[in-house]
């Protein structure tokens, strides 16, 4: 029996490890950077601890075996699960306020007229042809189509094409609807609680484009139903931690500052490939299987499939640690987005909402993502600025919430431009790989399938892949 190698250190690659090396697999999991846990590692900050890179709860699955793995990662005791309505509250900054009752742009304020308008476009568009339920399932080519298919021209111009420019930087013409499905855009909120229970249950497709506006009154059967689970302690290098020691318990091999060069693949399967760390080299000869978790393009140029053009670049993403004395004041929201222009916040994550164990050293933490422009040359230290100025235009910072600590880190790796372009490129290189017909390569992670982009997508992804191995 060969070797079976993984190639990558994040979430993905460790559970794929573990769940092979289990079932008798001699594992080597390689990752090219110095530790593993990709997008969730921790920032080790000293005495204000560890914090997340992000917003990383996990979603049950629906699979069982999936979720019986993934929750006995840790002892039952050692989780904080949340369930109905309570289980991932999310608000958004847009139009100039903090919204707490919904993710989705609010806009019962506007003048019934208008809101009238707006709704005779929707209901024209649903007649006409039923709203996919996210970009993944659409044959827009563009966000911009995606959006005026759904809700038509009028609204597009004054919610969706703004929040695409405010968070990418282009328009939406420019971006795949993939860019519409990442953050909650699809859907508005134009009634009250009793009207947009009557009208979204009795008119014909308006539930998949007309969101309920109070997340915690939200109806039975309005939601998916499934459970969010996070370390009652704090922190996703937990699981990364339980991960490492279950693959190396399986007798497993991790090596880390390691590429992986030289593939050889012939007669429909990978043979060999290469190992190189430093200056070193070591040739796995015999390749059981092969899963490859750390991106298509890497993978791709191993292939010989080549990148047919230059990708447009992504934004620059800078992760700012904050403590407070207090929380900020953002109620129970666990997170939040900013659509609002001429901001560069992204998201601003308060773990307290999800986790009773996240405060420390009498401080309340809280990450807040930006989304920077490449060309602007902004240091860490002017982004810890940006990012307590904007939490103060929120208002979700305070004068009452001193700052305890602040520290910002640009990520080597960060969100993903979802371009048009970007989108072709990598269907271009995810069929040529699939062309080359190698029965024993395995791929996963963010885009290794079409329309894959979130964590519990990703991870069902996978397990999909590996039952057939």
């Amino acid at each position: 029996m060969g070797a079976t190698v993984v190639a990558g250190g994040g979430i993905t690659g460790l559970i794929a490890g573990v769940v092979l090396a289990e079932r008798g697999h001699e594992v080597v999991l390689v990752e090219r950077e110095p530790e593993i846990g990709g997008l969730l590692r921790a920032f080790d900050h000293g005495e204000w601890g560890r914090f997340d890179y992000g917003m990383h709860t996990m979603f049950e699955t629906s699979i069982a075996r999936l979720d019986a793995f993934l929750f006995g990662l840790l002892p039952a005791d050692e989780w904080e699960i949340s369930a109905g309505n309570s289980r991932d509250l999310a608000g958004v900054y847009a139009r100039g306020r903090l919204q707490r009752n919904s993710p989705y742009v609010d806009l019962r304020d506007l003048p019934a007229d208008d809101r009238a308008r707006f709704t005779a476009e929707i209901i024209e568009r649903a007649a006409a042809t039923p709203a996919p339920r996210h970009p993944g399932a659409t044959a827009a080519a563009s966000a911009a189509e995606y959006f005026e298919r759904r809700f038509g021209p009028a609204l597009t111009a004054l919610v969706f094409e703004p929040a695409m420019r405010k968070l990418y930087r282009r328009p939406g013409a420019d971006l795949s609807p993939l860019a519409a499905r990442i953050v909650p855009l699809d859907r508005v909120l134009l009634w009250d609680e009793e009207e947009a229970l009557l009208r979204t249950e009795t008119e014909a497709g308006l539930r998949a484009v007309v969101g309920y506006p109070e997340q915690r009154t939200l109806p039975p059967g309005r939601s998916s139903g499934r459970r969010t689970f996070y370390p009652r302690q704090y922190g996703m290098f937990r699981v990364l931690a339980a991960l490492e020691r279950r693959l190396l318990a399986a007798g497993a091999r991790i090596v880390v500052g390691c590429e992986i060069g030289d593939l050889v693949a012939d007669g429909g399967a990978v043979r060999s490939l290469e190992l190189r760390l430093g200056t070193t080299t070591e040739r796995v000869s015999a390749v059981d299987l092969l899963v490859w978790t750390a991106g298509l393009p890497a993978l791709a140029a191993l292939g010989g499939v080549p990148l047919p053009g230059r990708p447009d670049p992504a934004s620059v993403t800078s992760v700012v640690c904050i403590a407070t004395e207090g929380p900020l004041a953002v109620g129970d929201l666990h997170y939040y987005y900013s659509f609002e222009p001429g901001t560069s916040t992204y998201r601003v994550t308060t773990p307290a909402g999800y986790c009773s164990g996240a405060a420390r050293n009498g401080g309340e933490p809280a990450t807040v993502e930006l989304l920077l422009d490449p060309s602007a040359g902004v240091t860490v230290e002017q982004a810890e600025q940006i990012a307590l100025a904007e939490l103060r235009a929120t208002g979700a910072l305070t004068t009452e919430n001193r700052v305890l600590f602040c520290r910002a880190e640009h990520l080597k790796a960060g969100f993903p431009m979802p371009s048009v372009r970007n989108a072709a490129l990598v269907d271009t290189l995810r069929n040529g790989m699939t062309a080359l017909e190698l029965g024993n390569l395995v791929t996963a992670g963010v885009l290794a399938s079409p329309g894959v982009f979130f964590q519990t997508d990703v991870i069902t992804d996978l397990w999909h892949k590996l039952e057939k191995h």
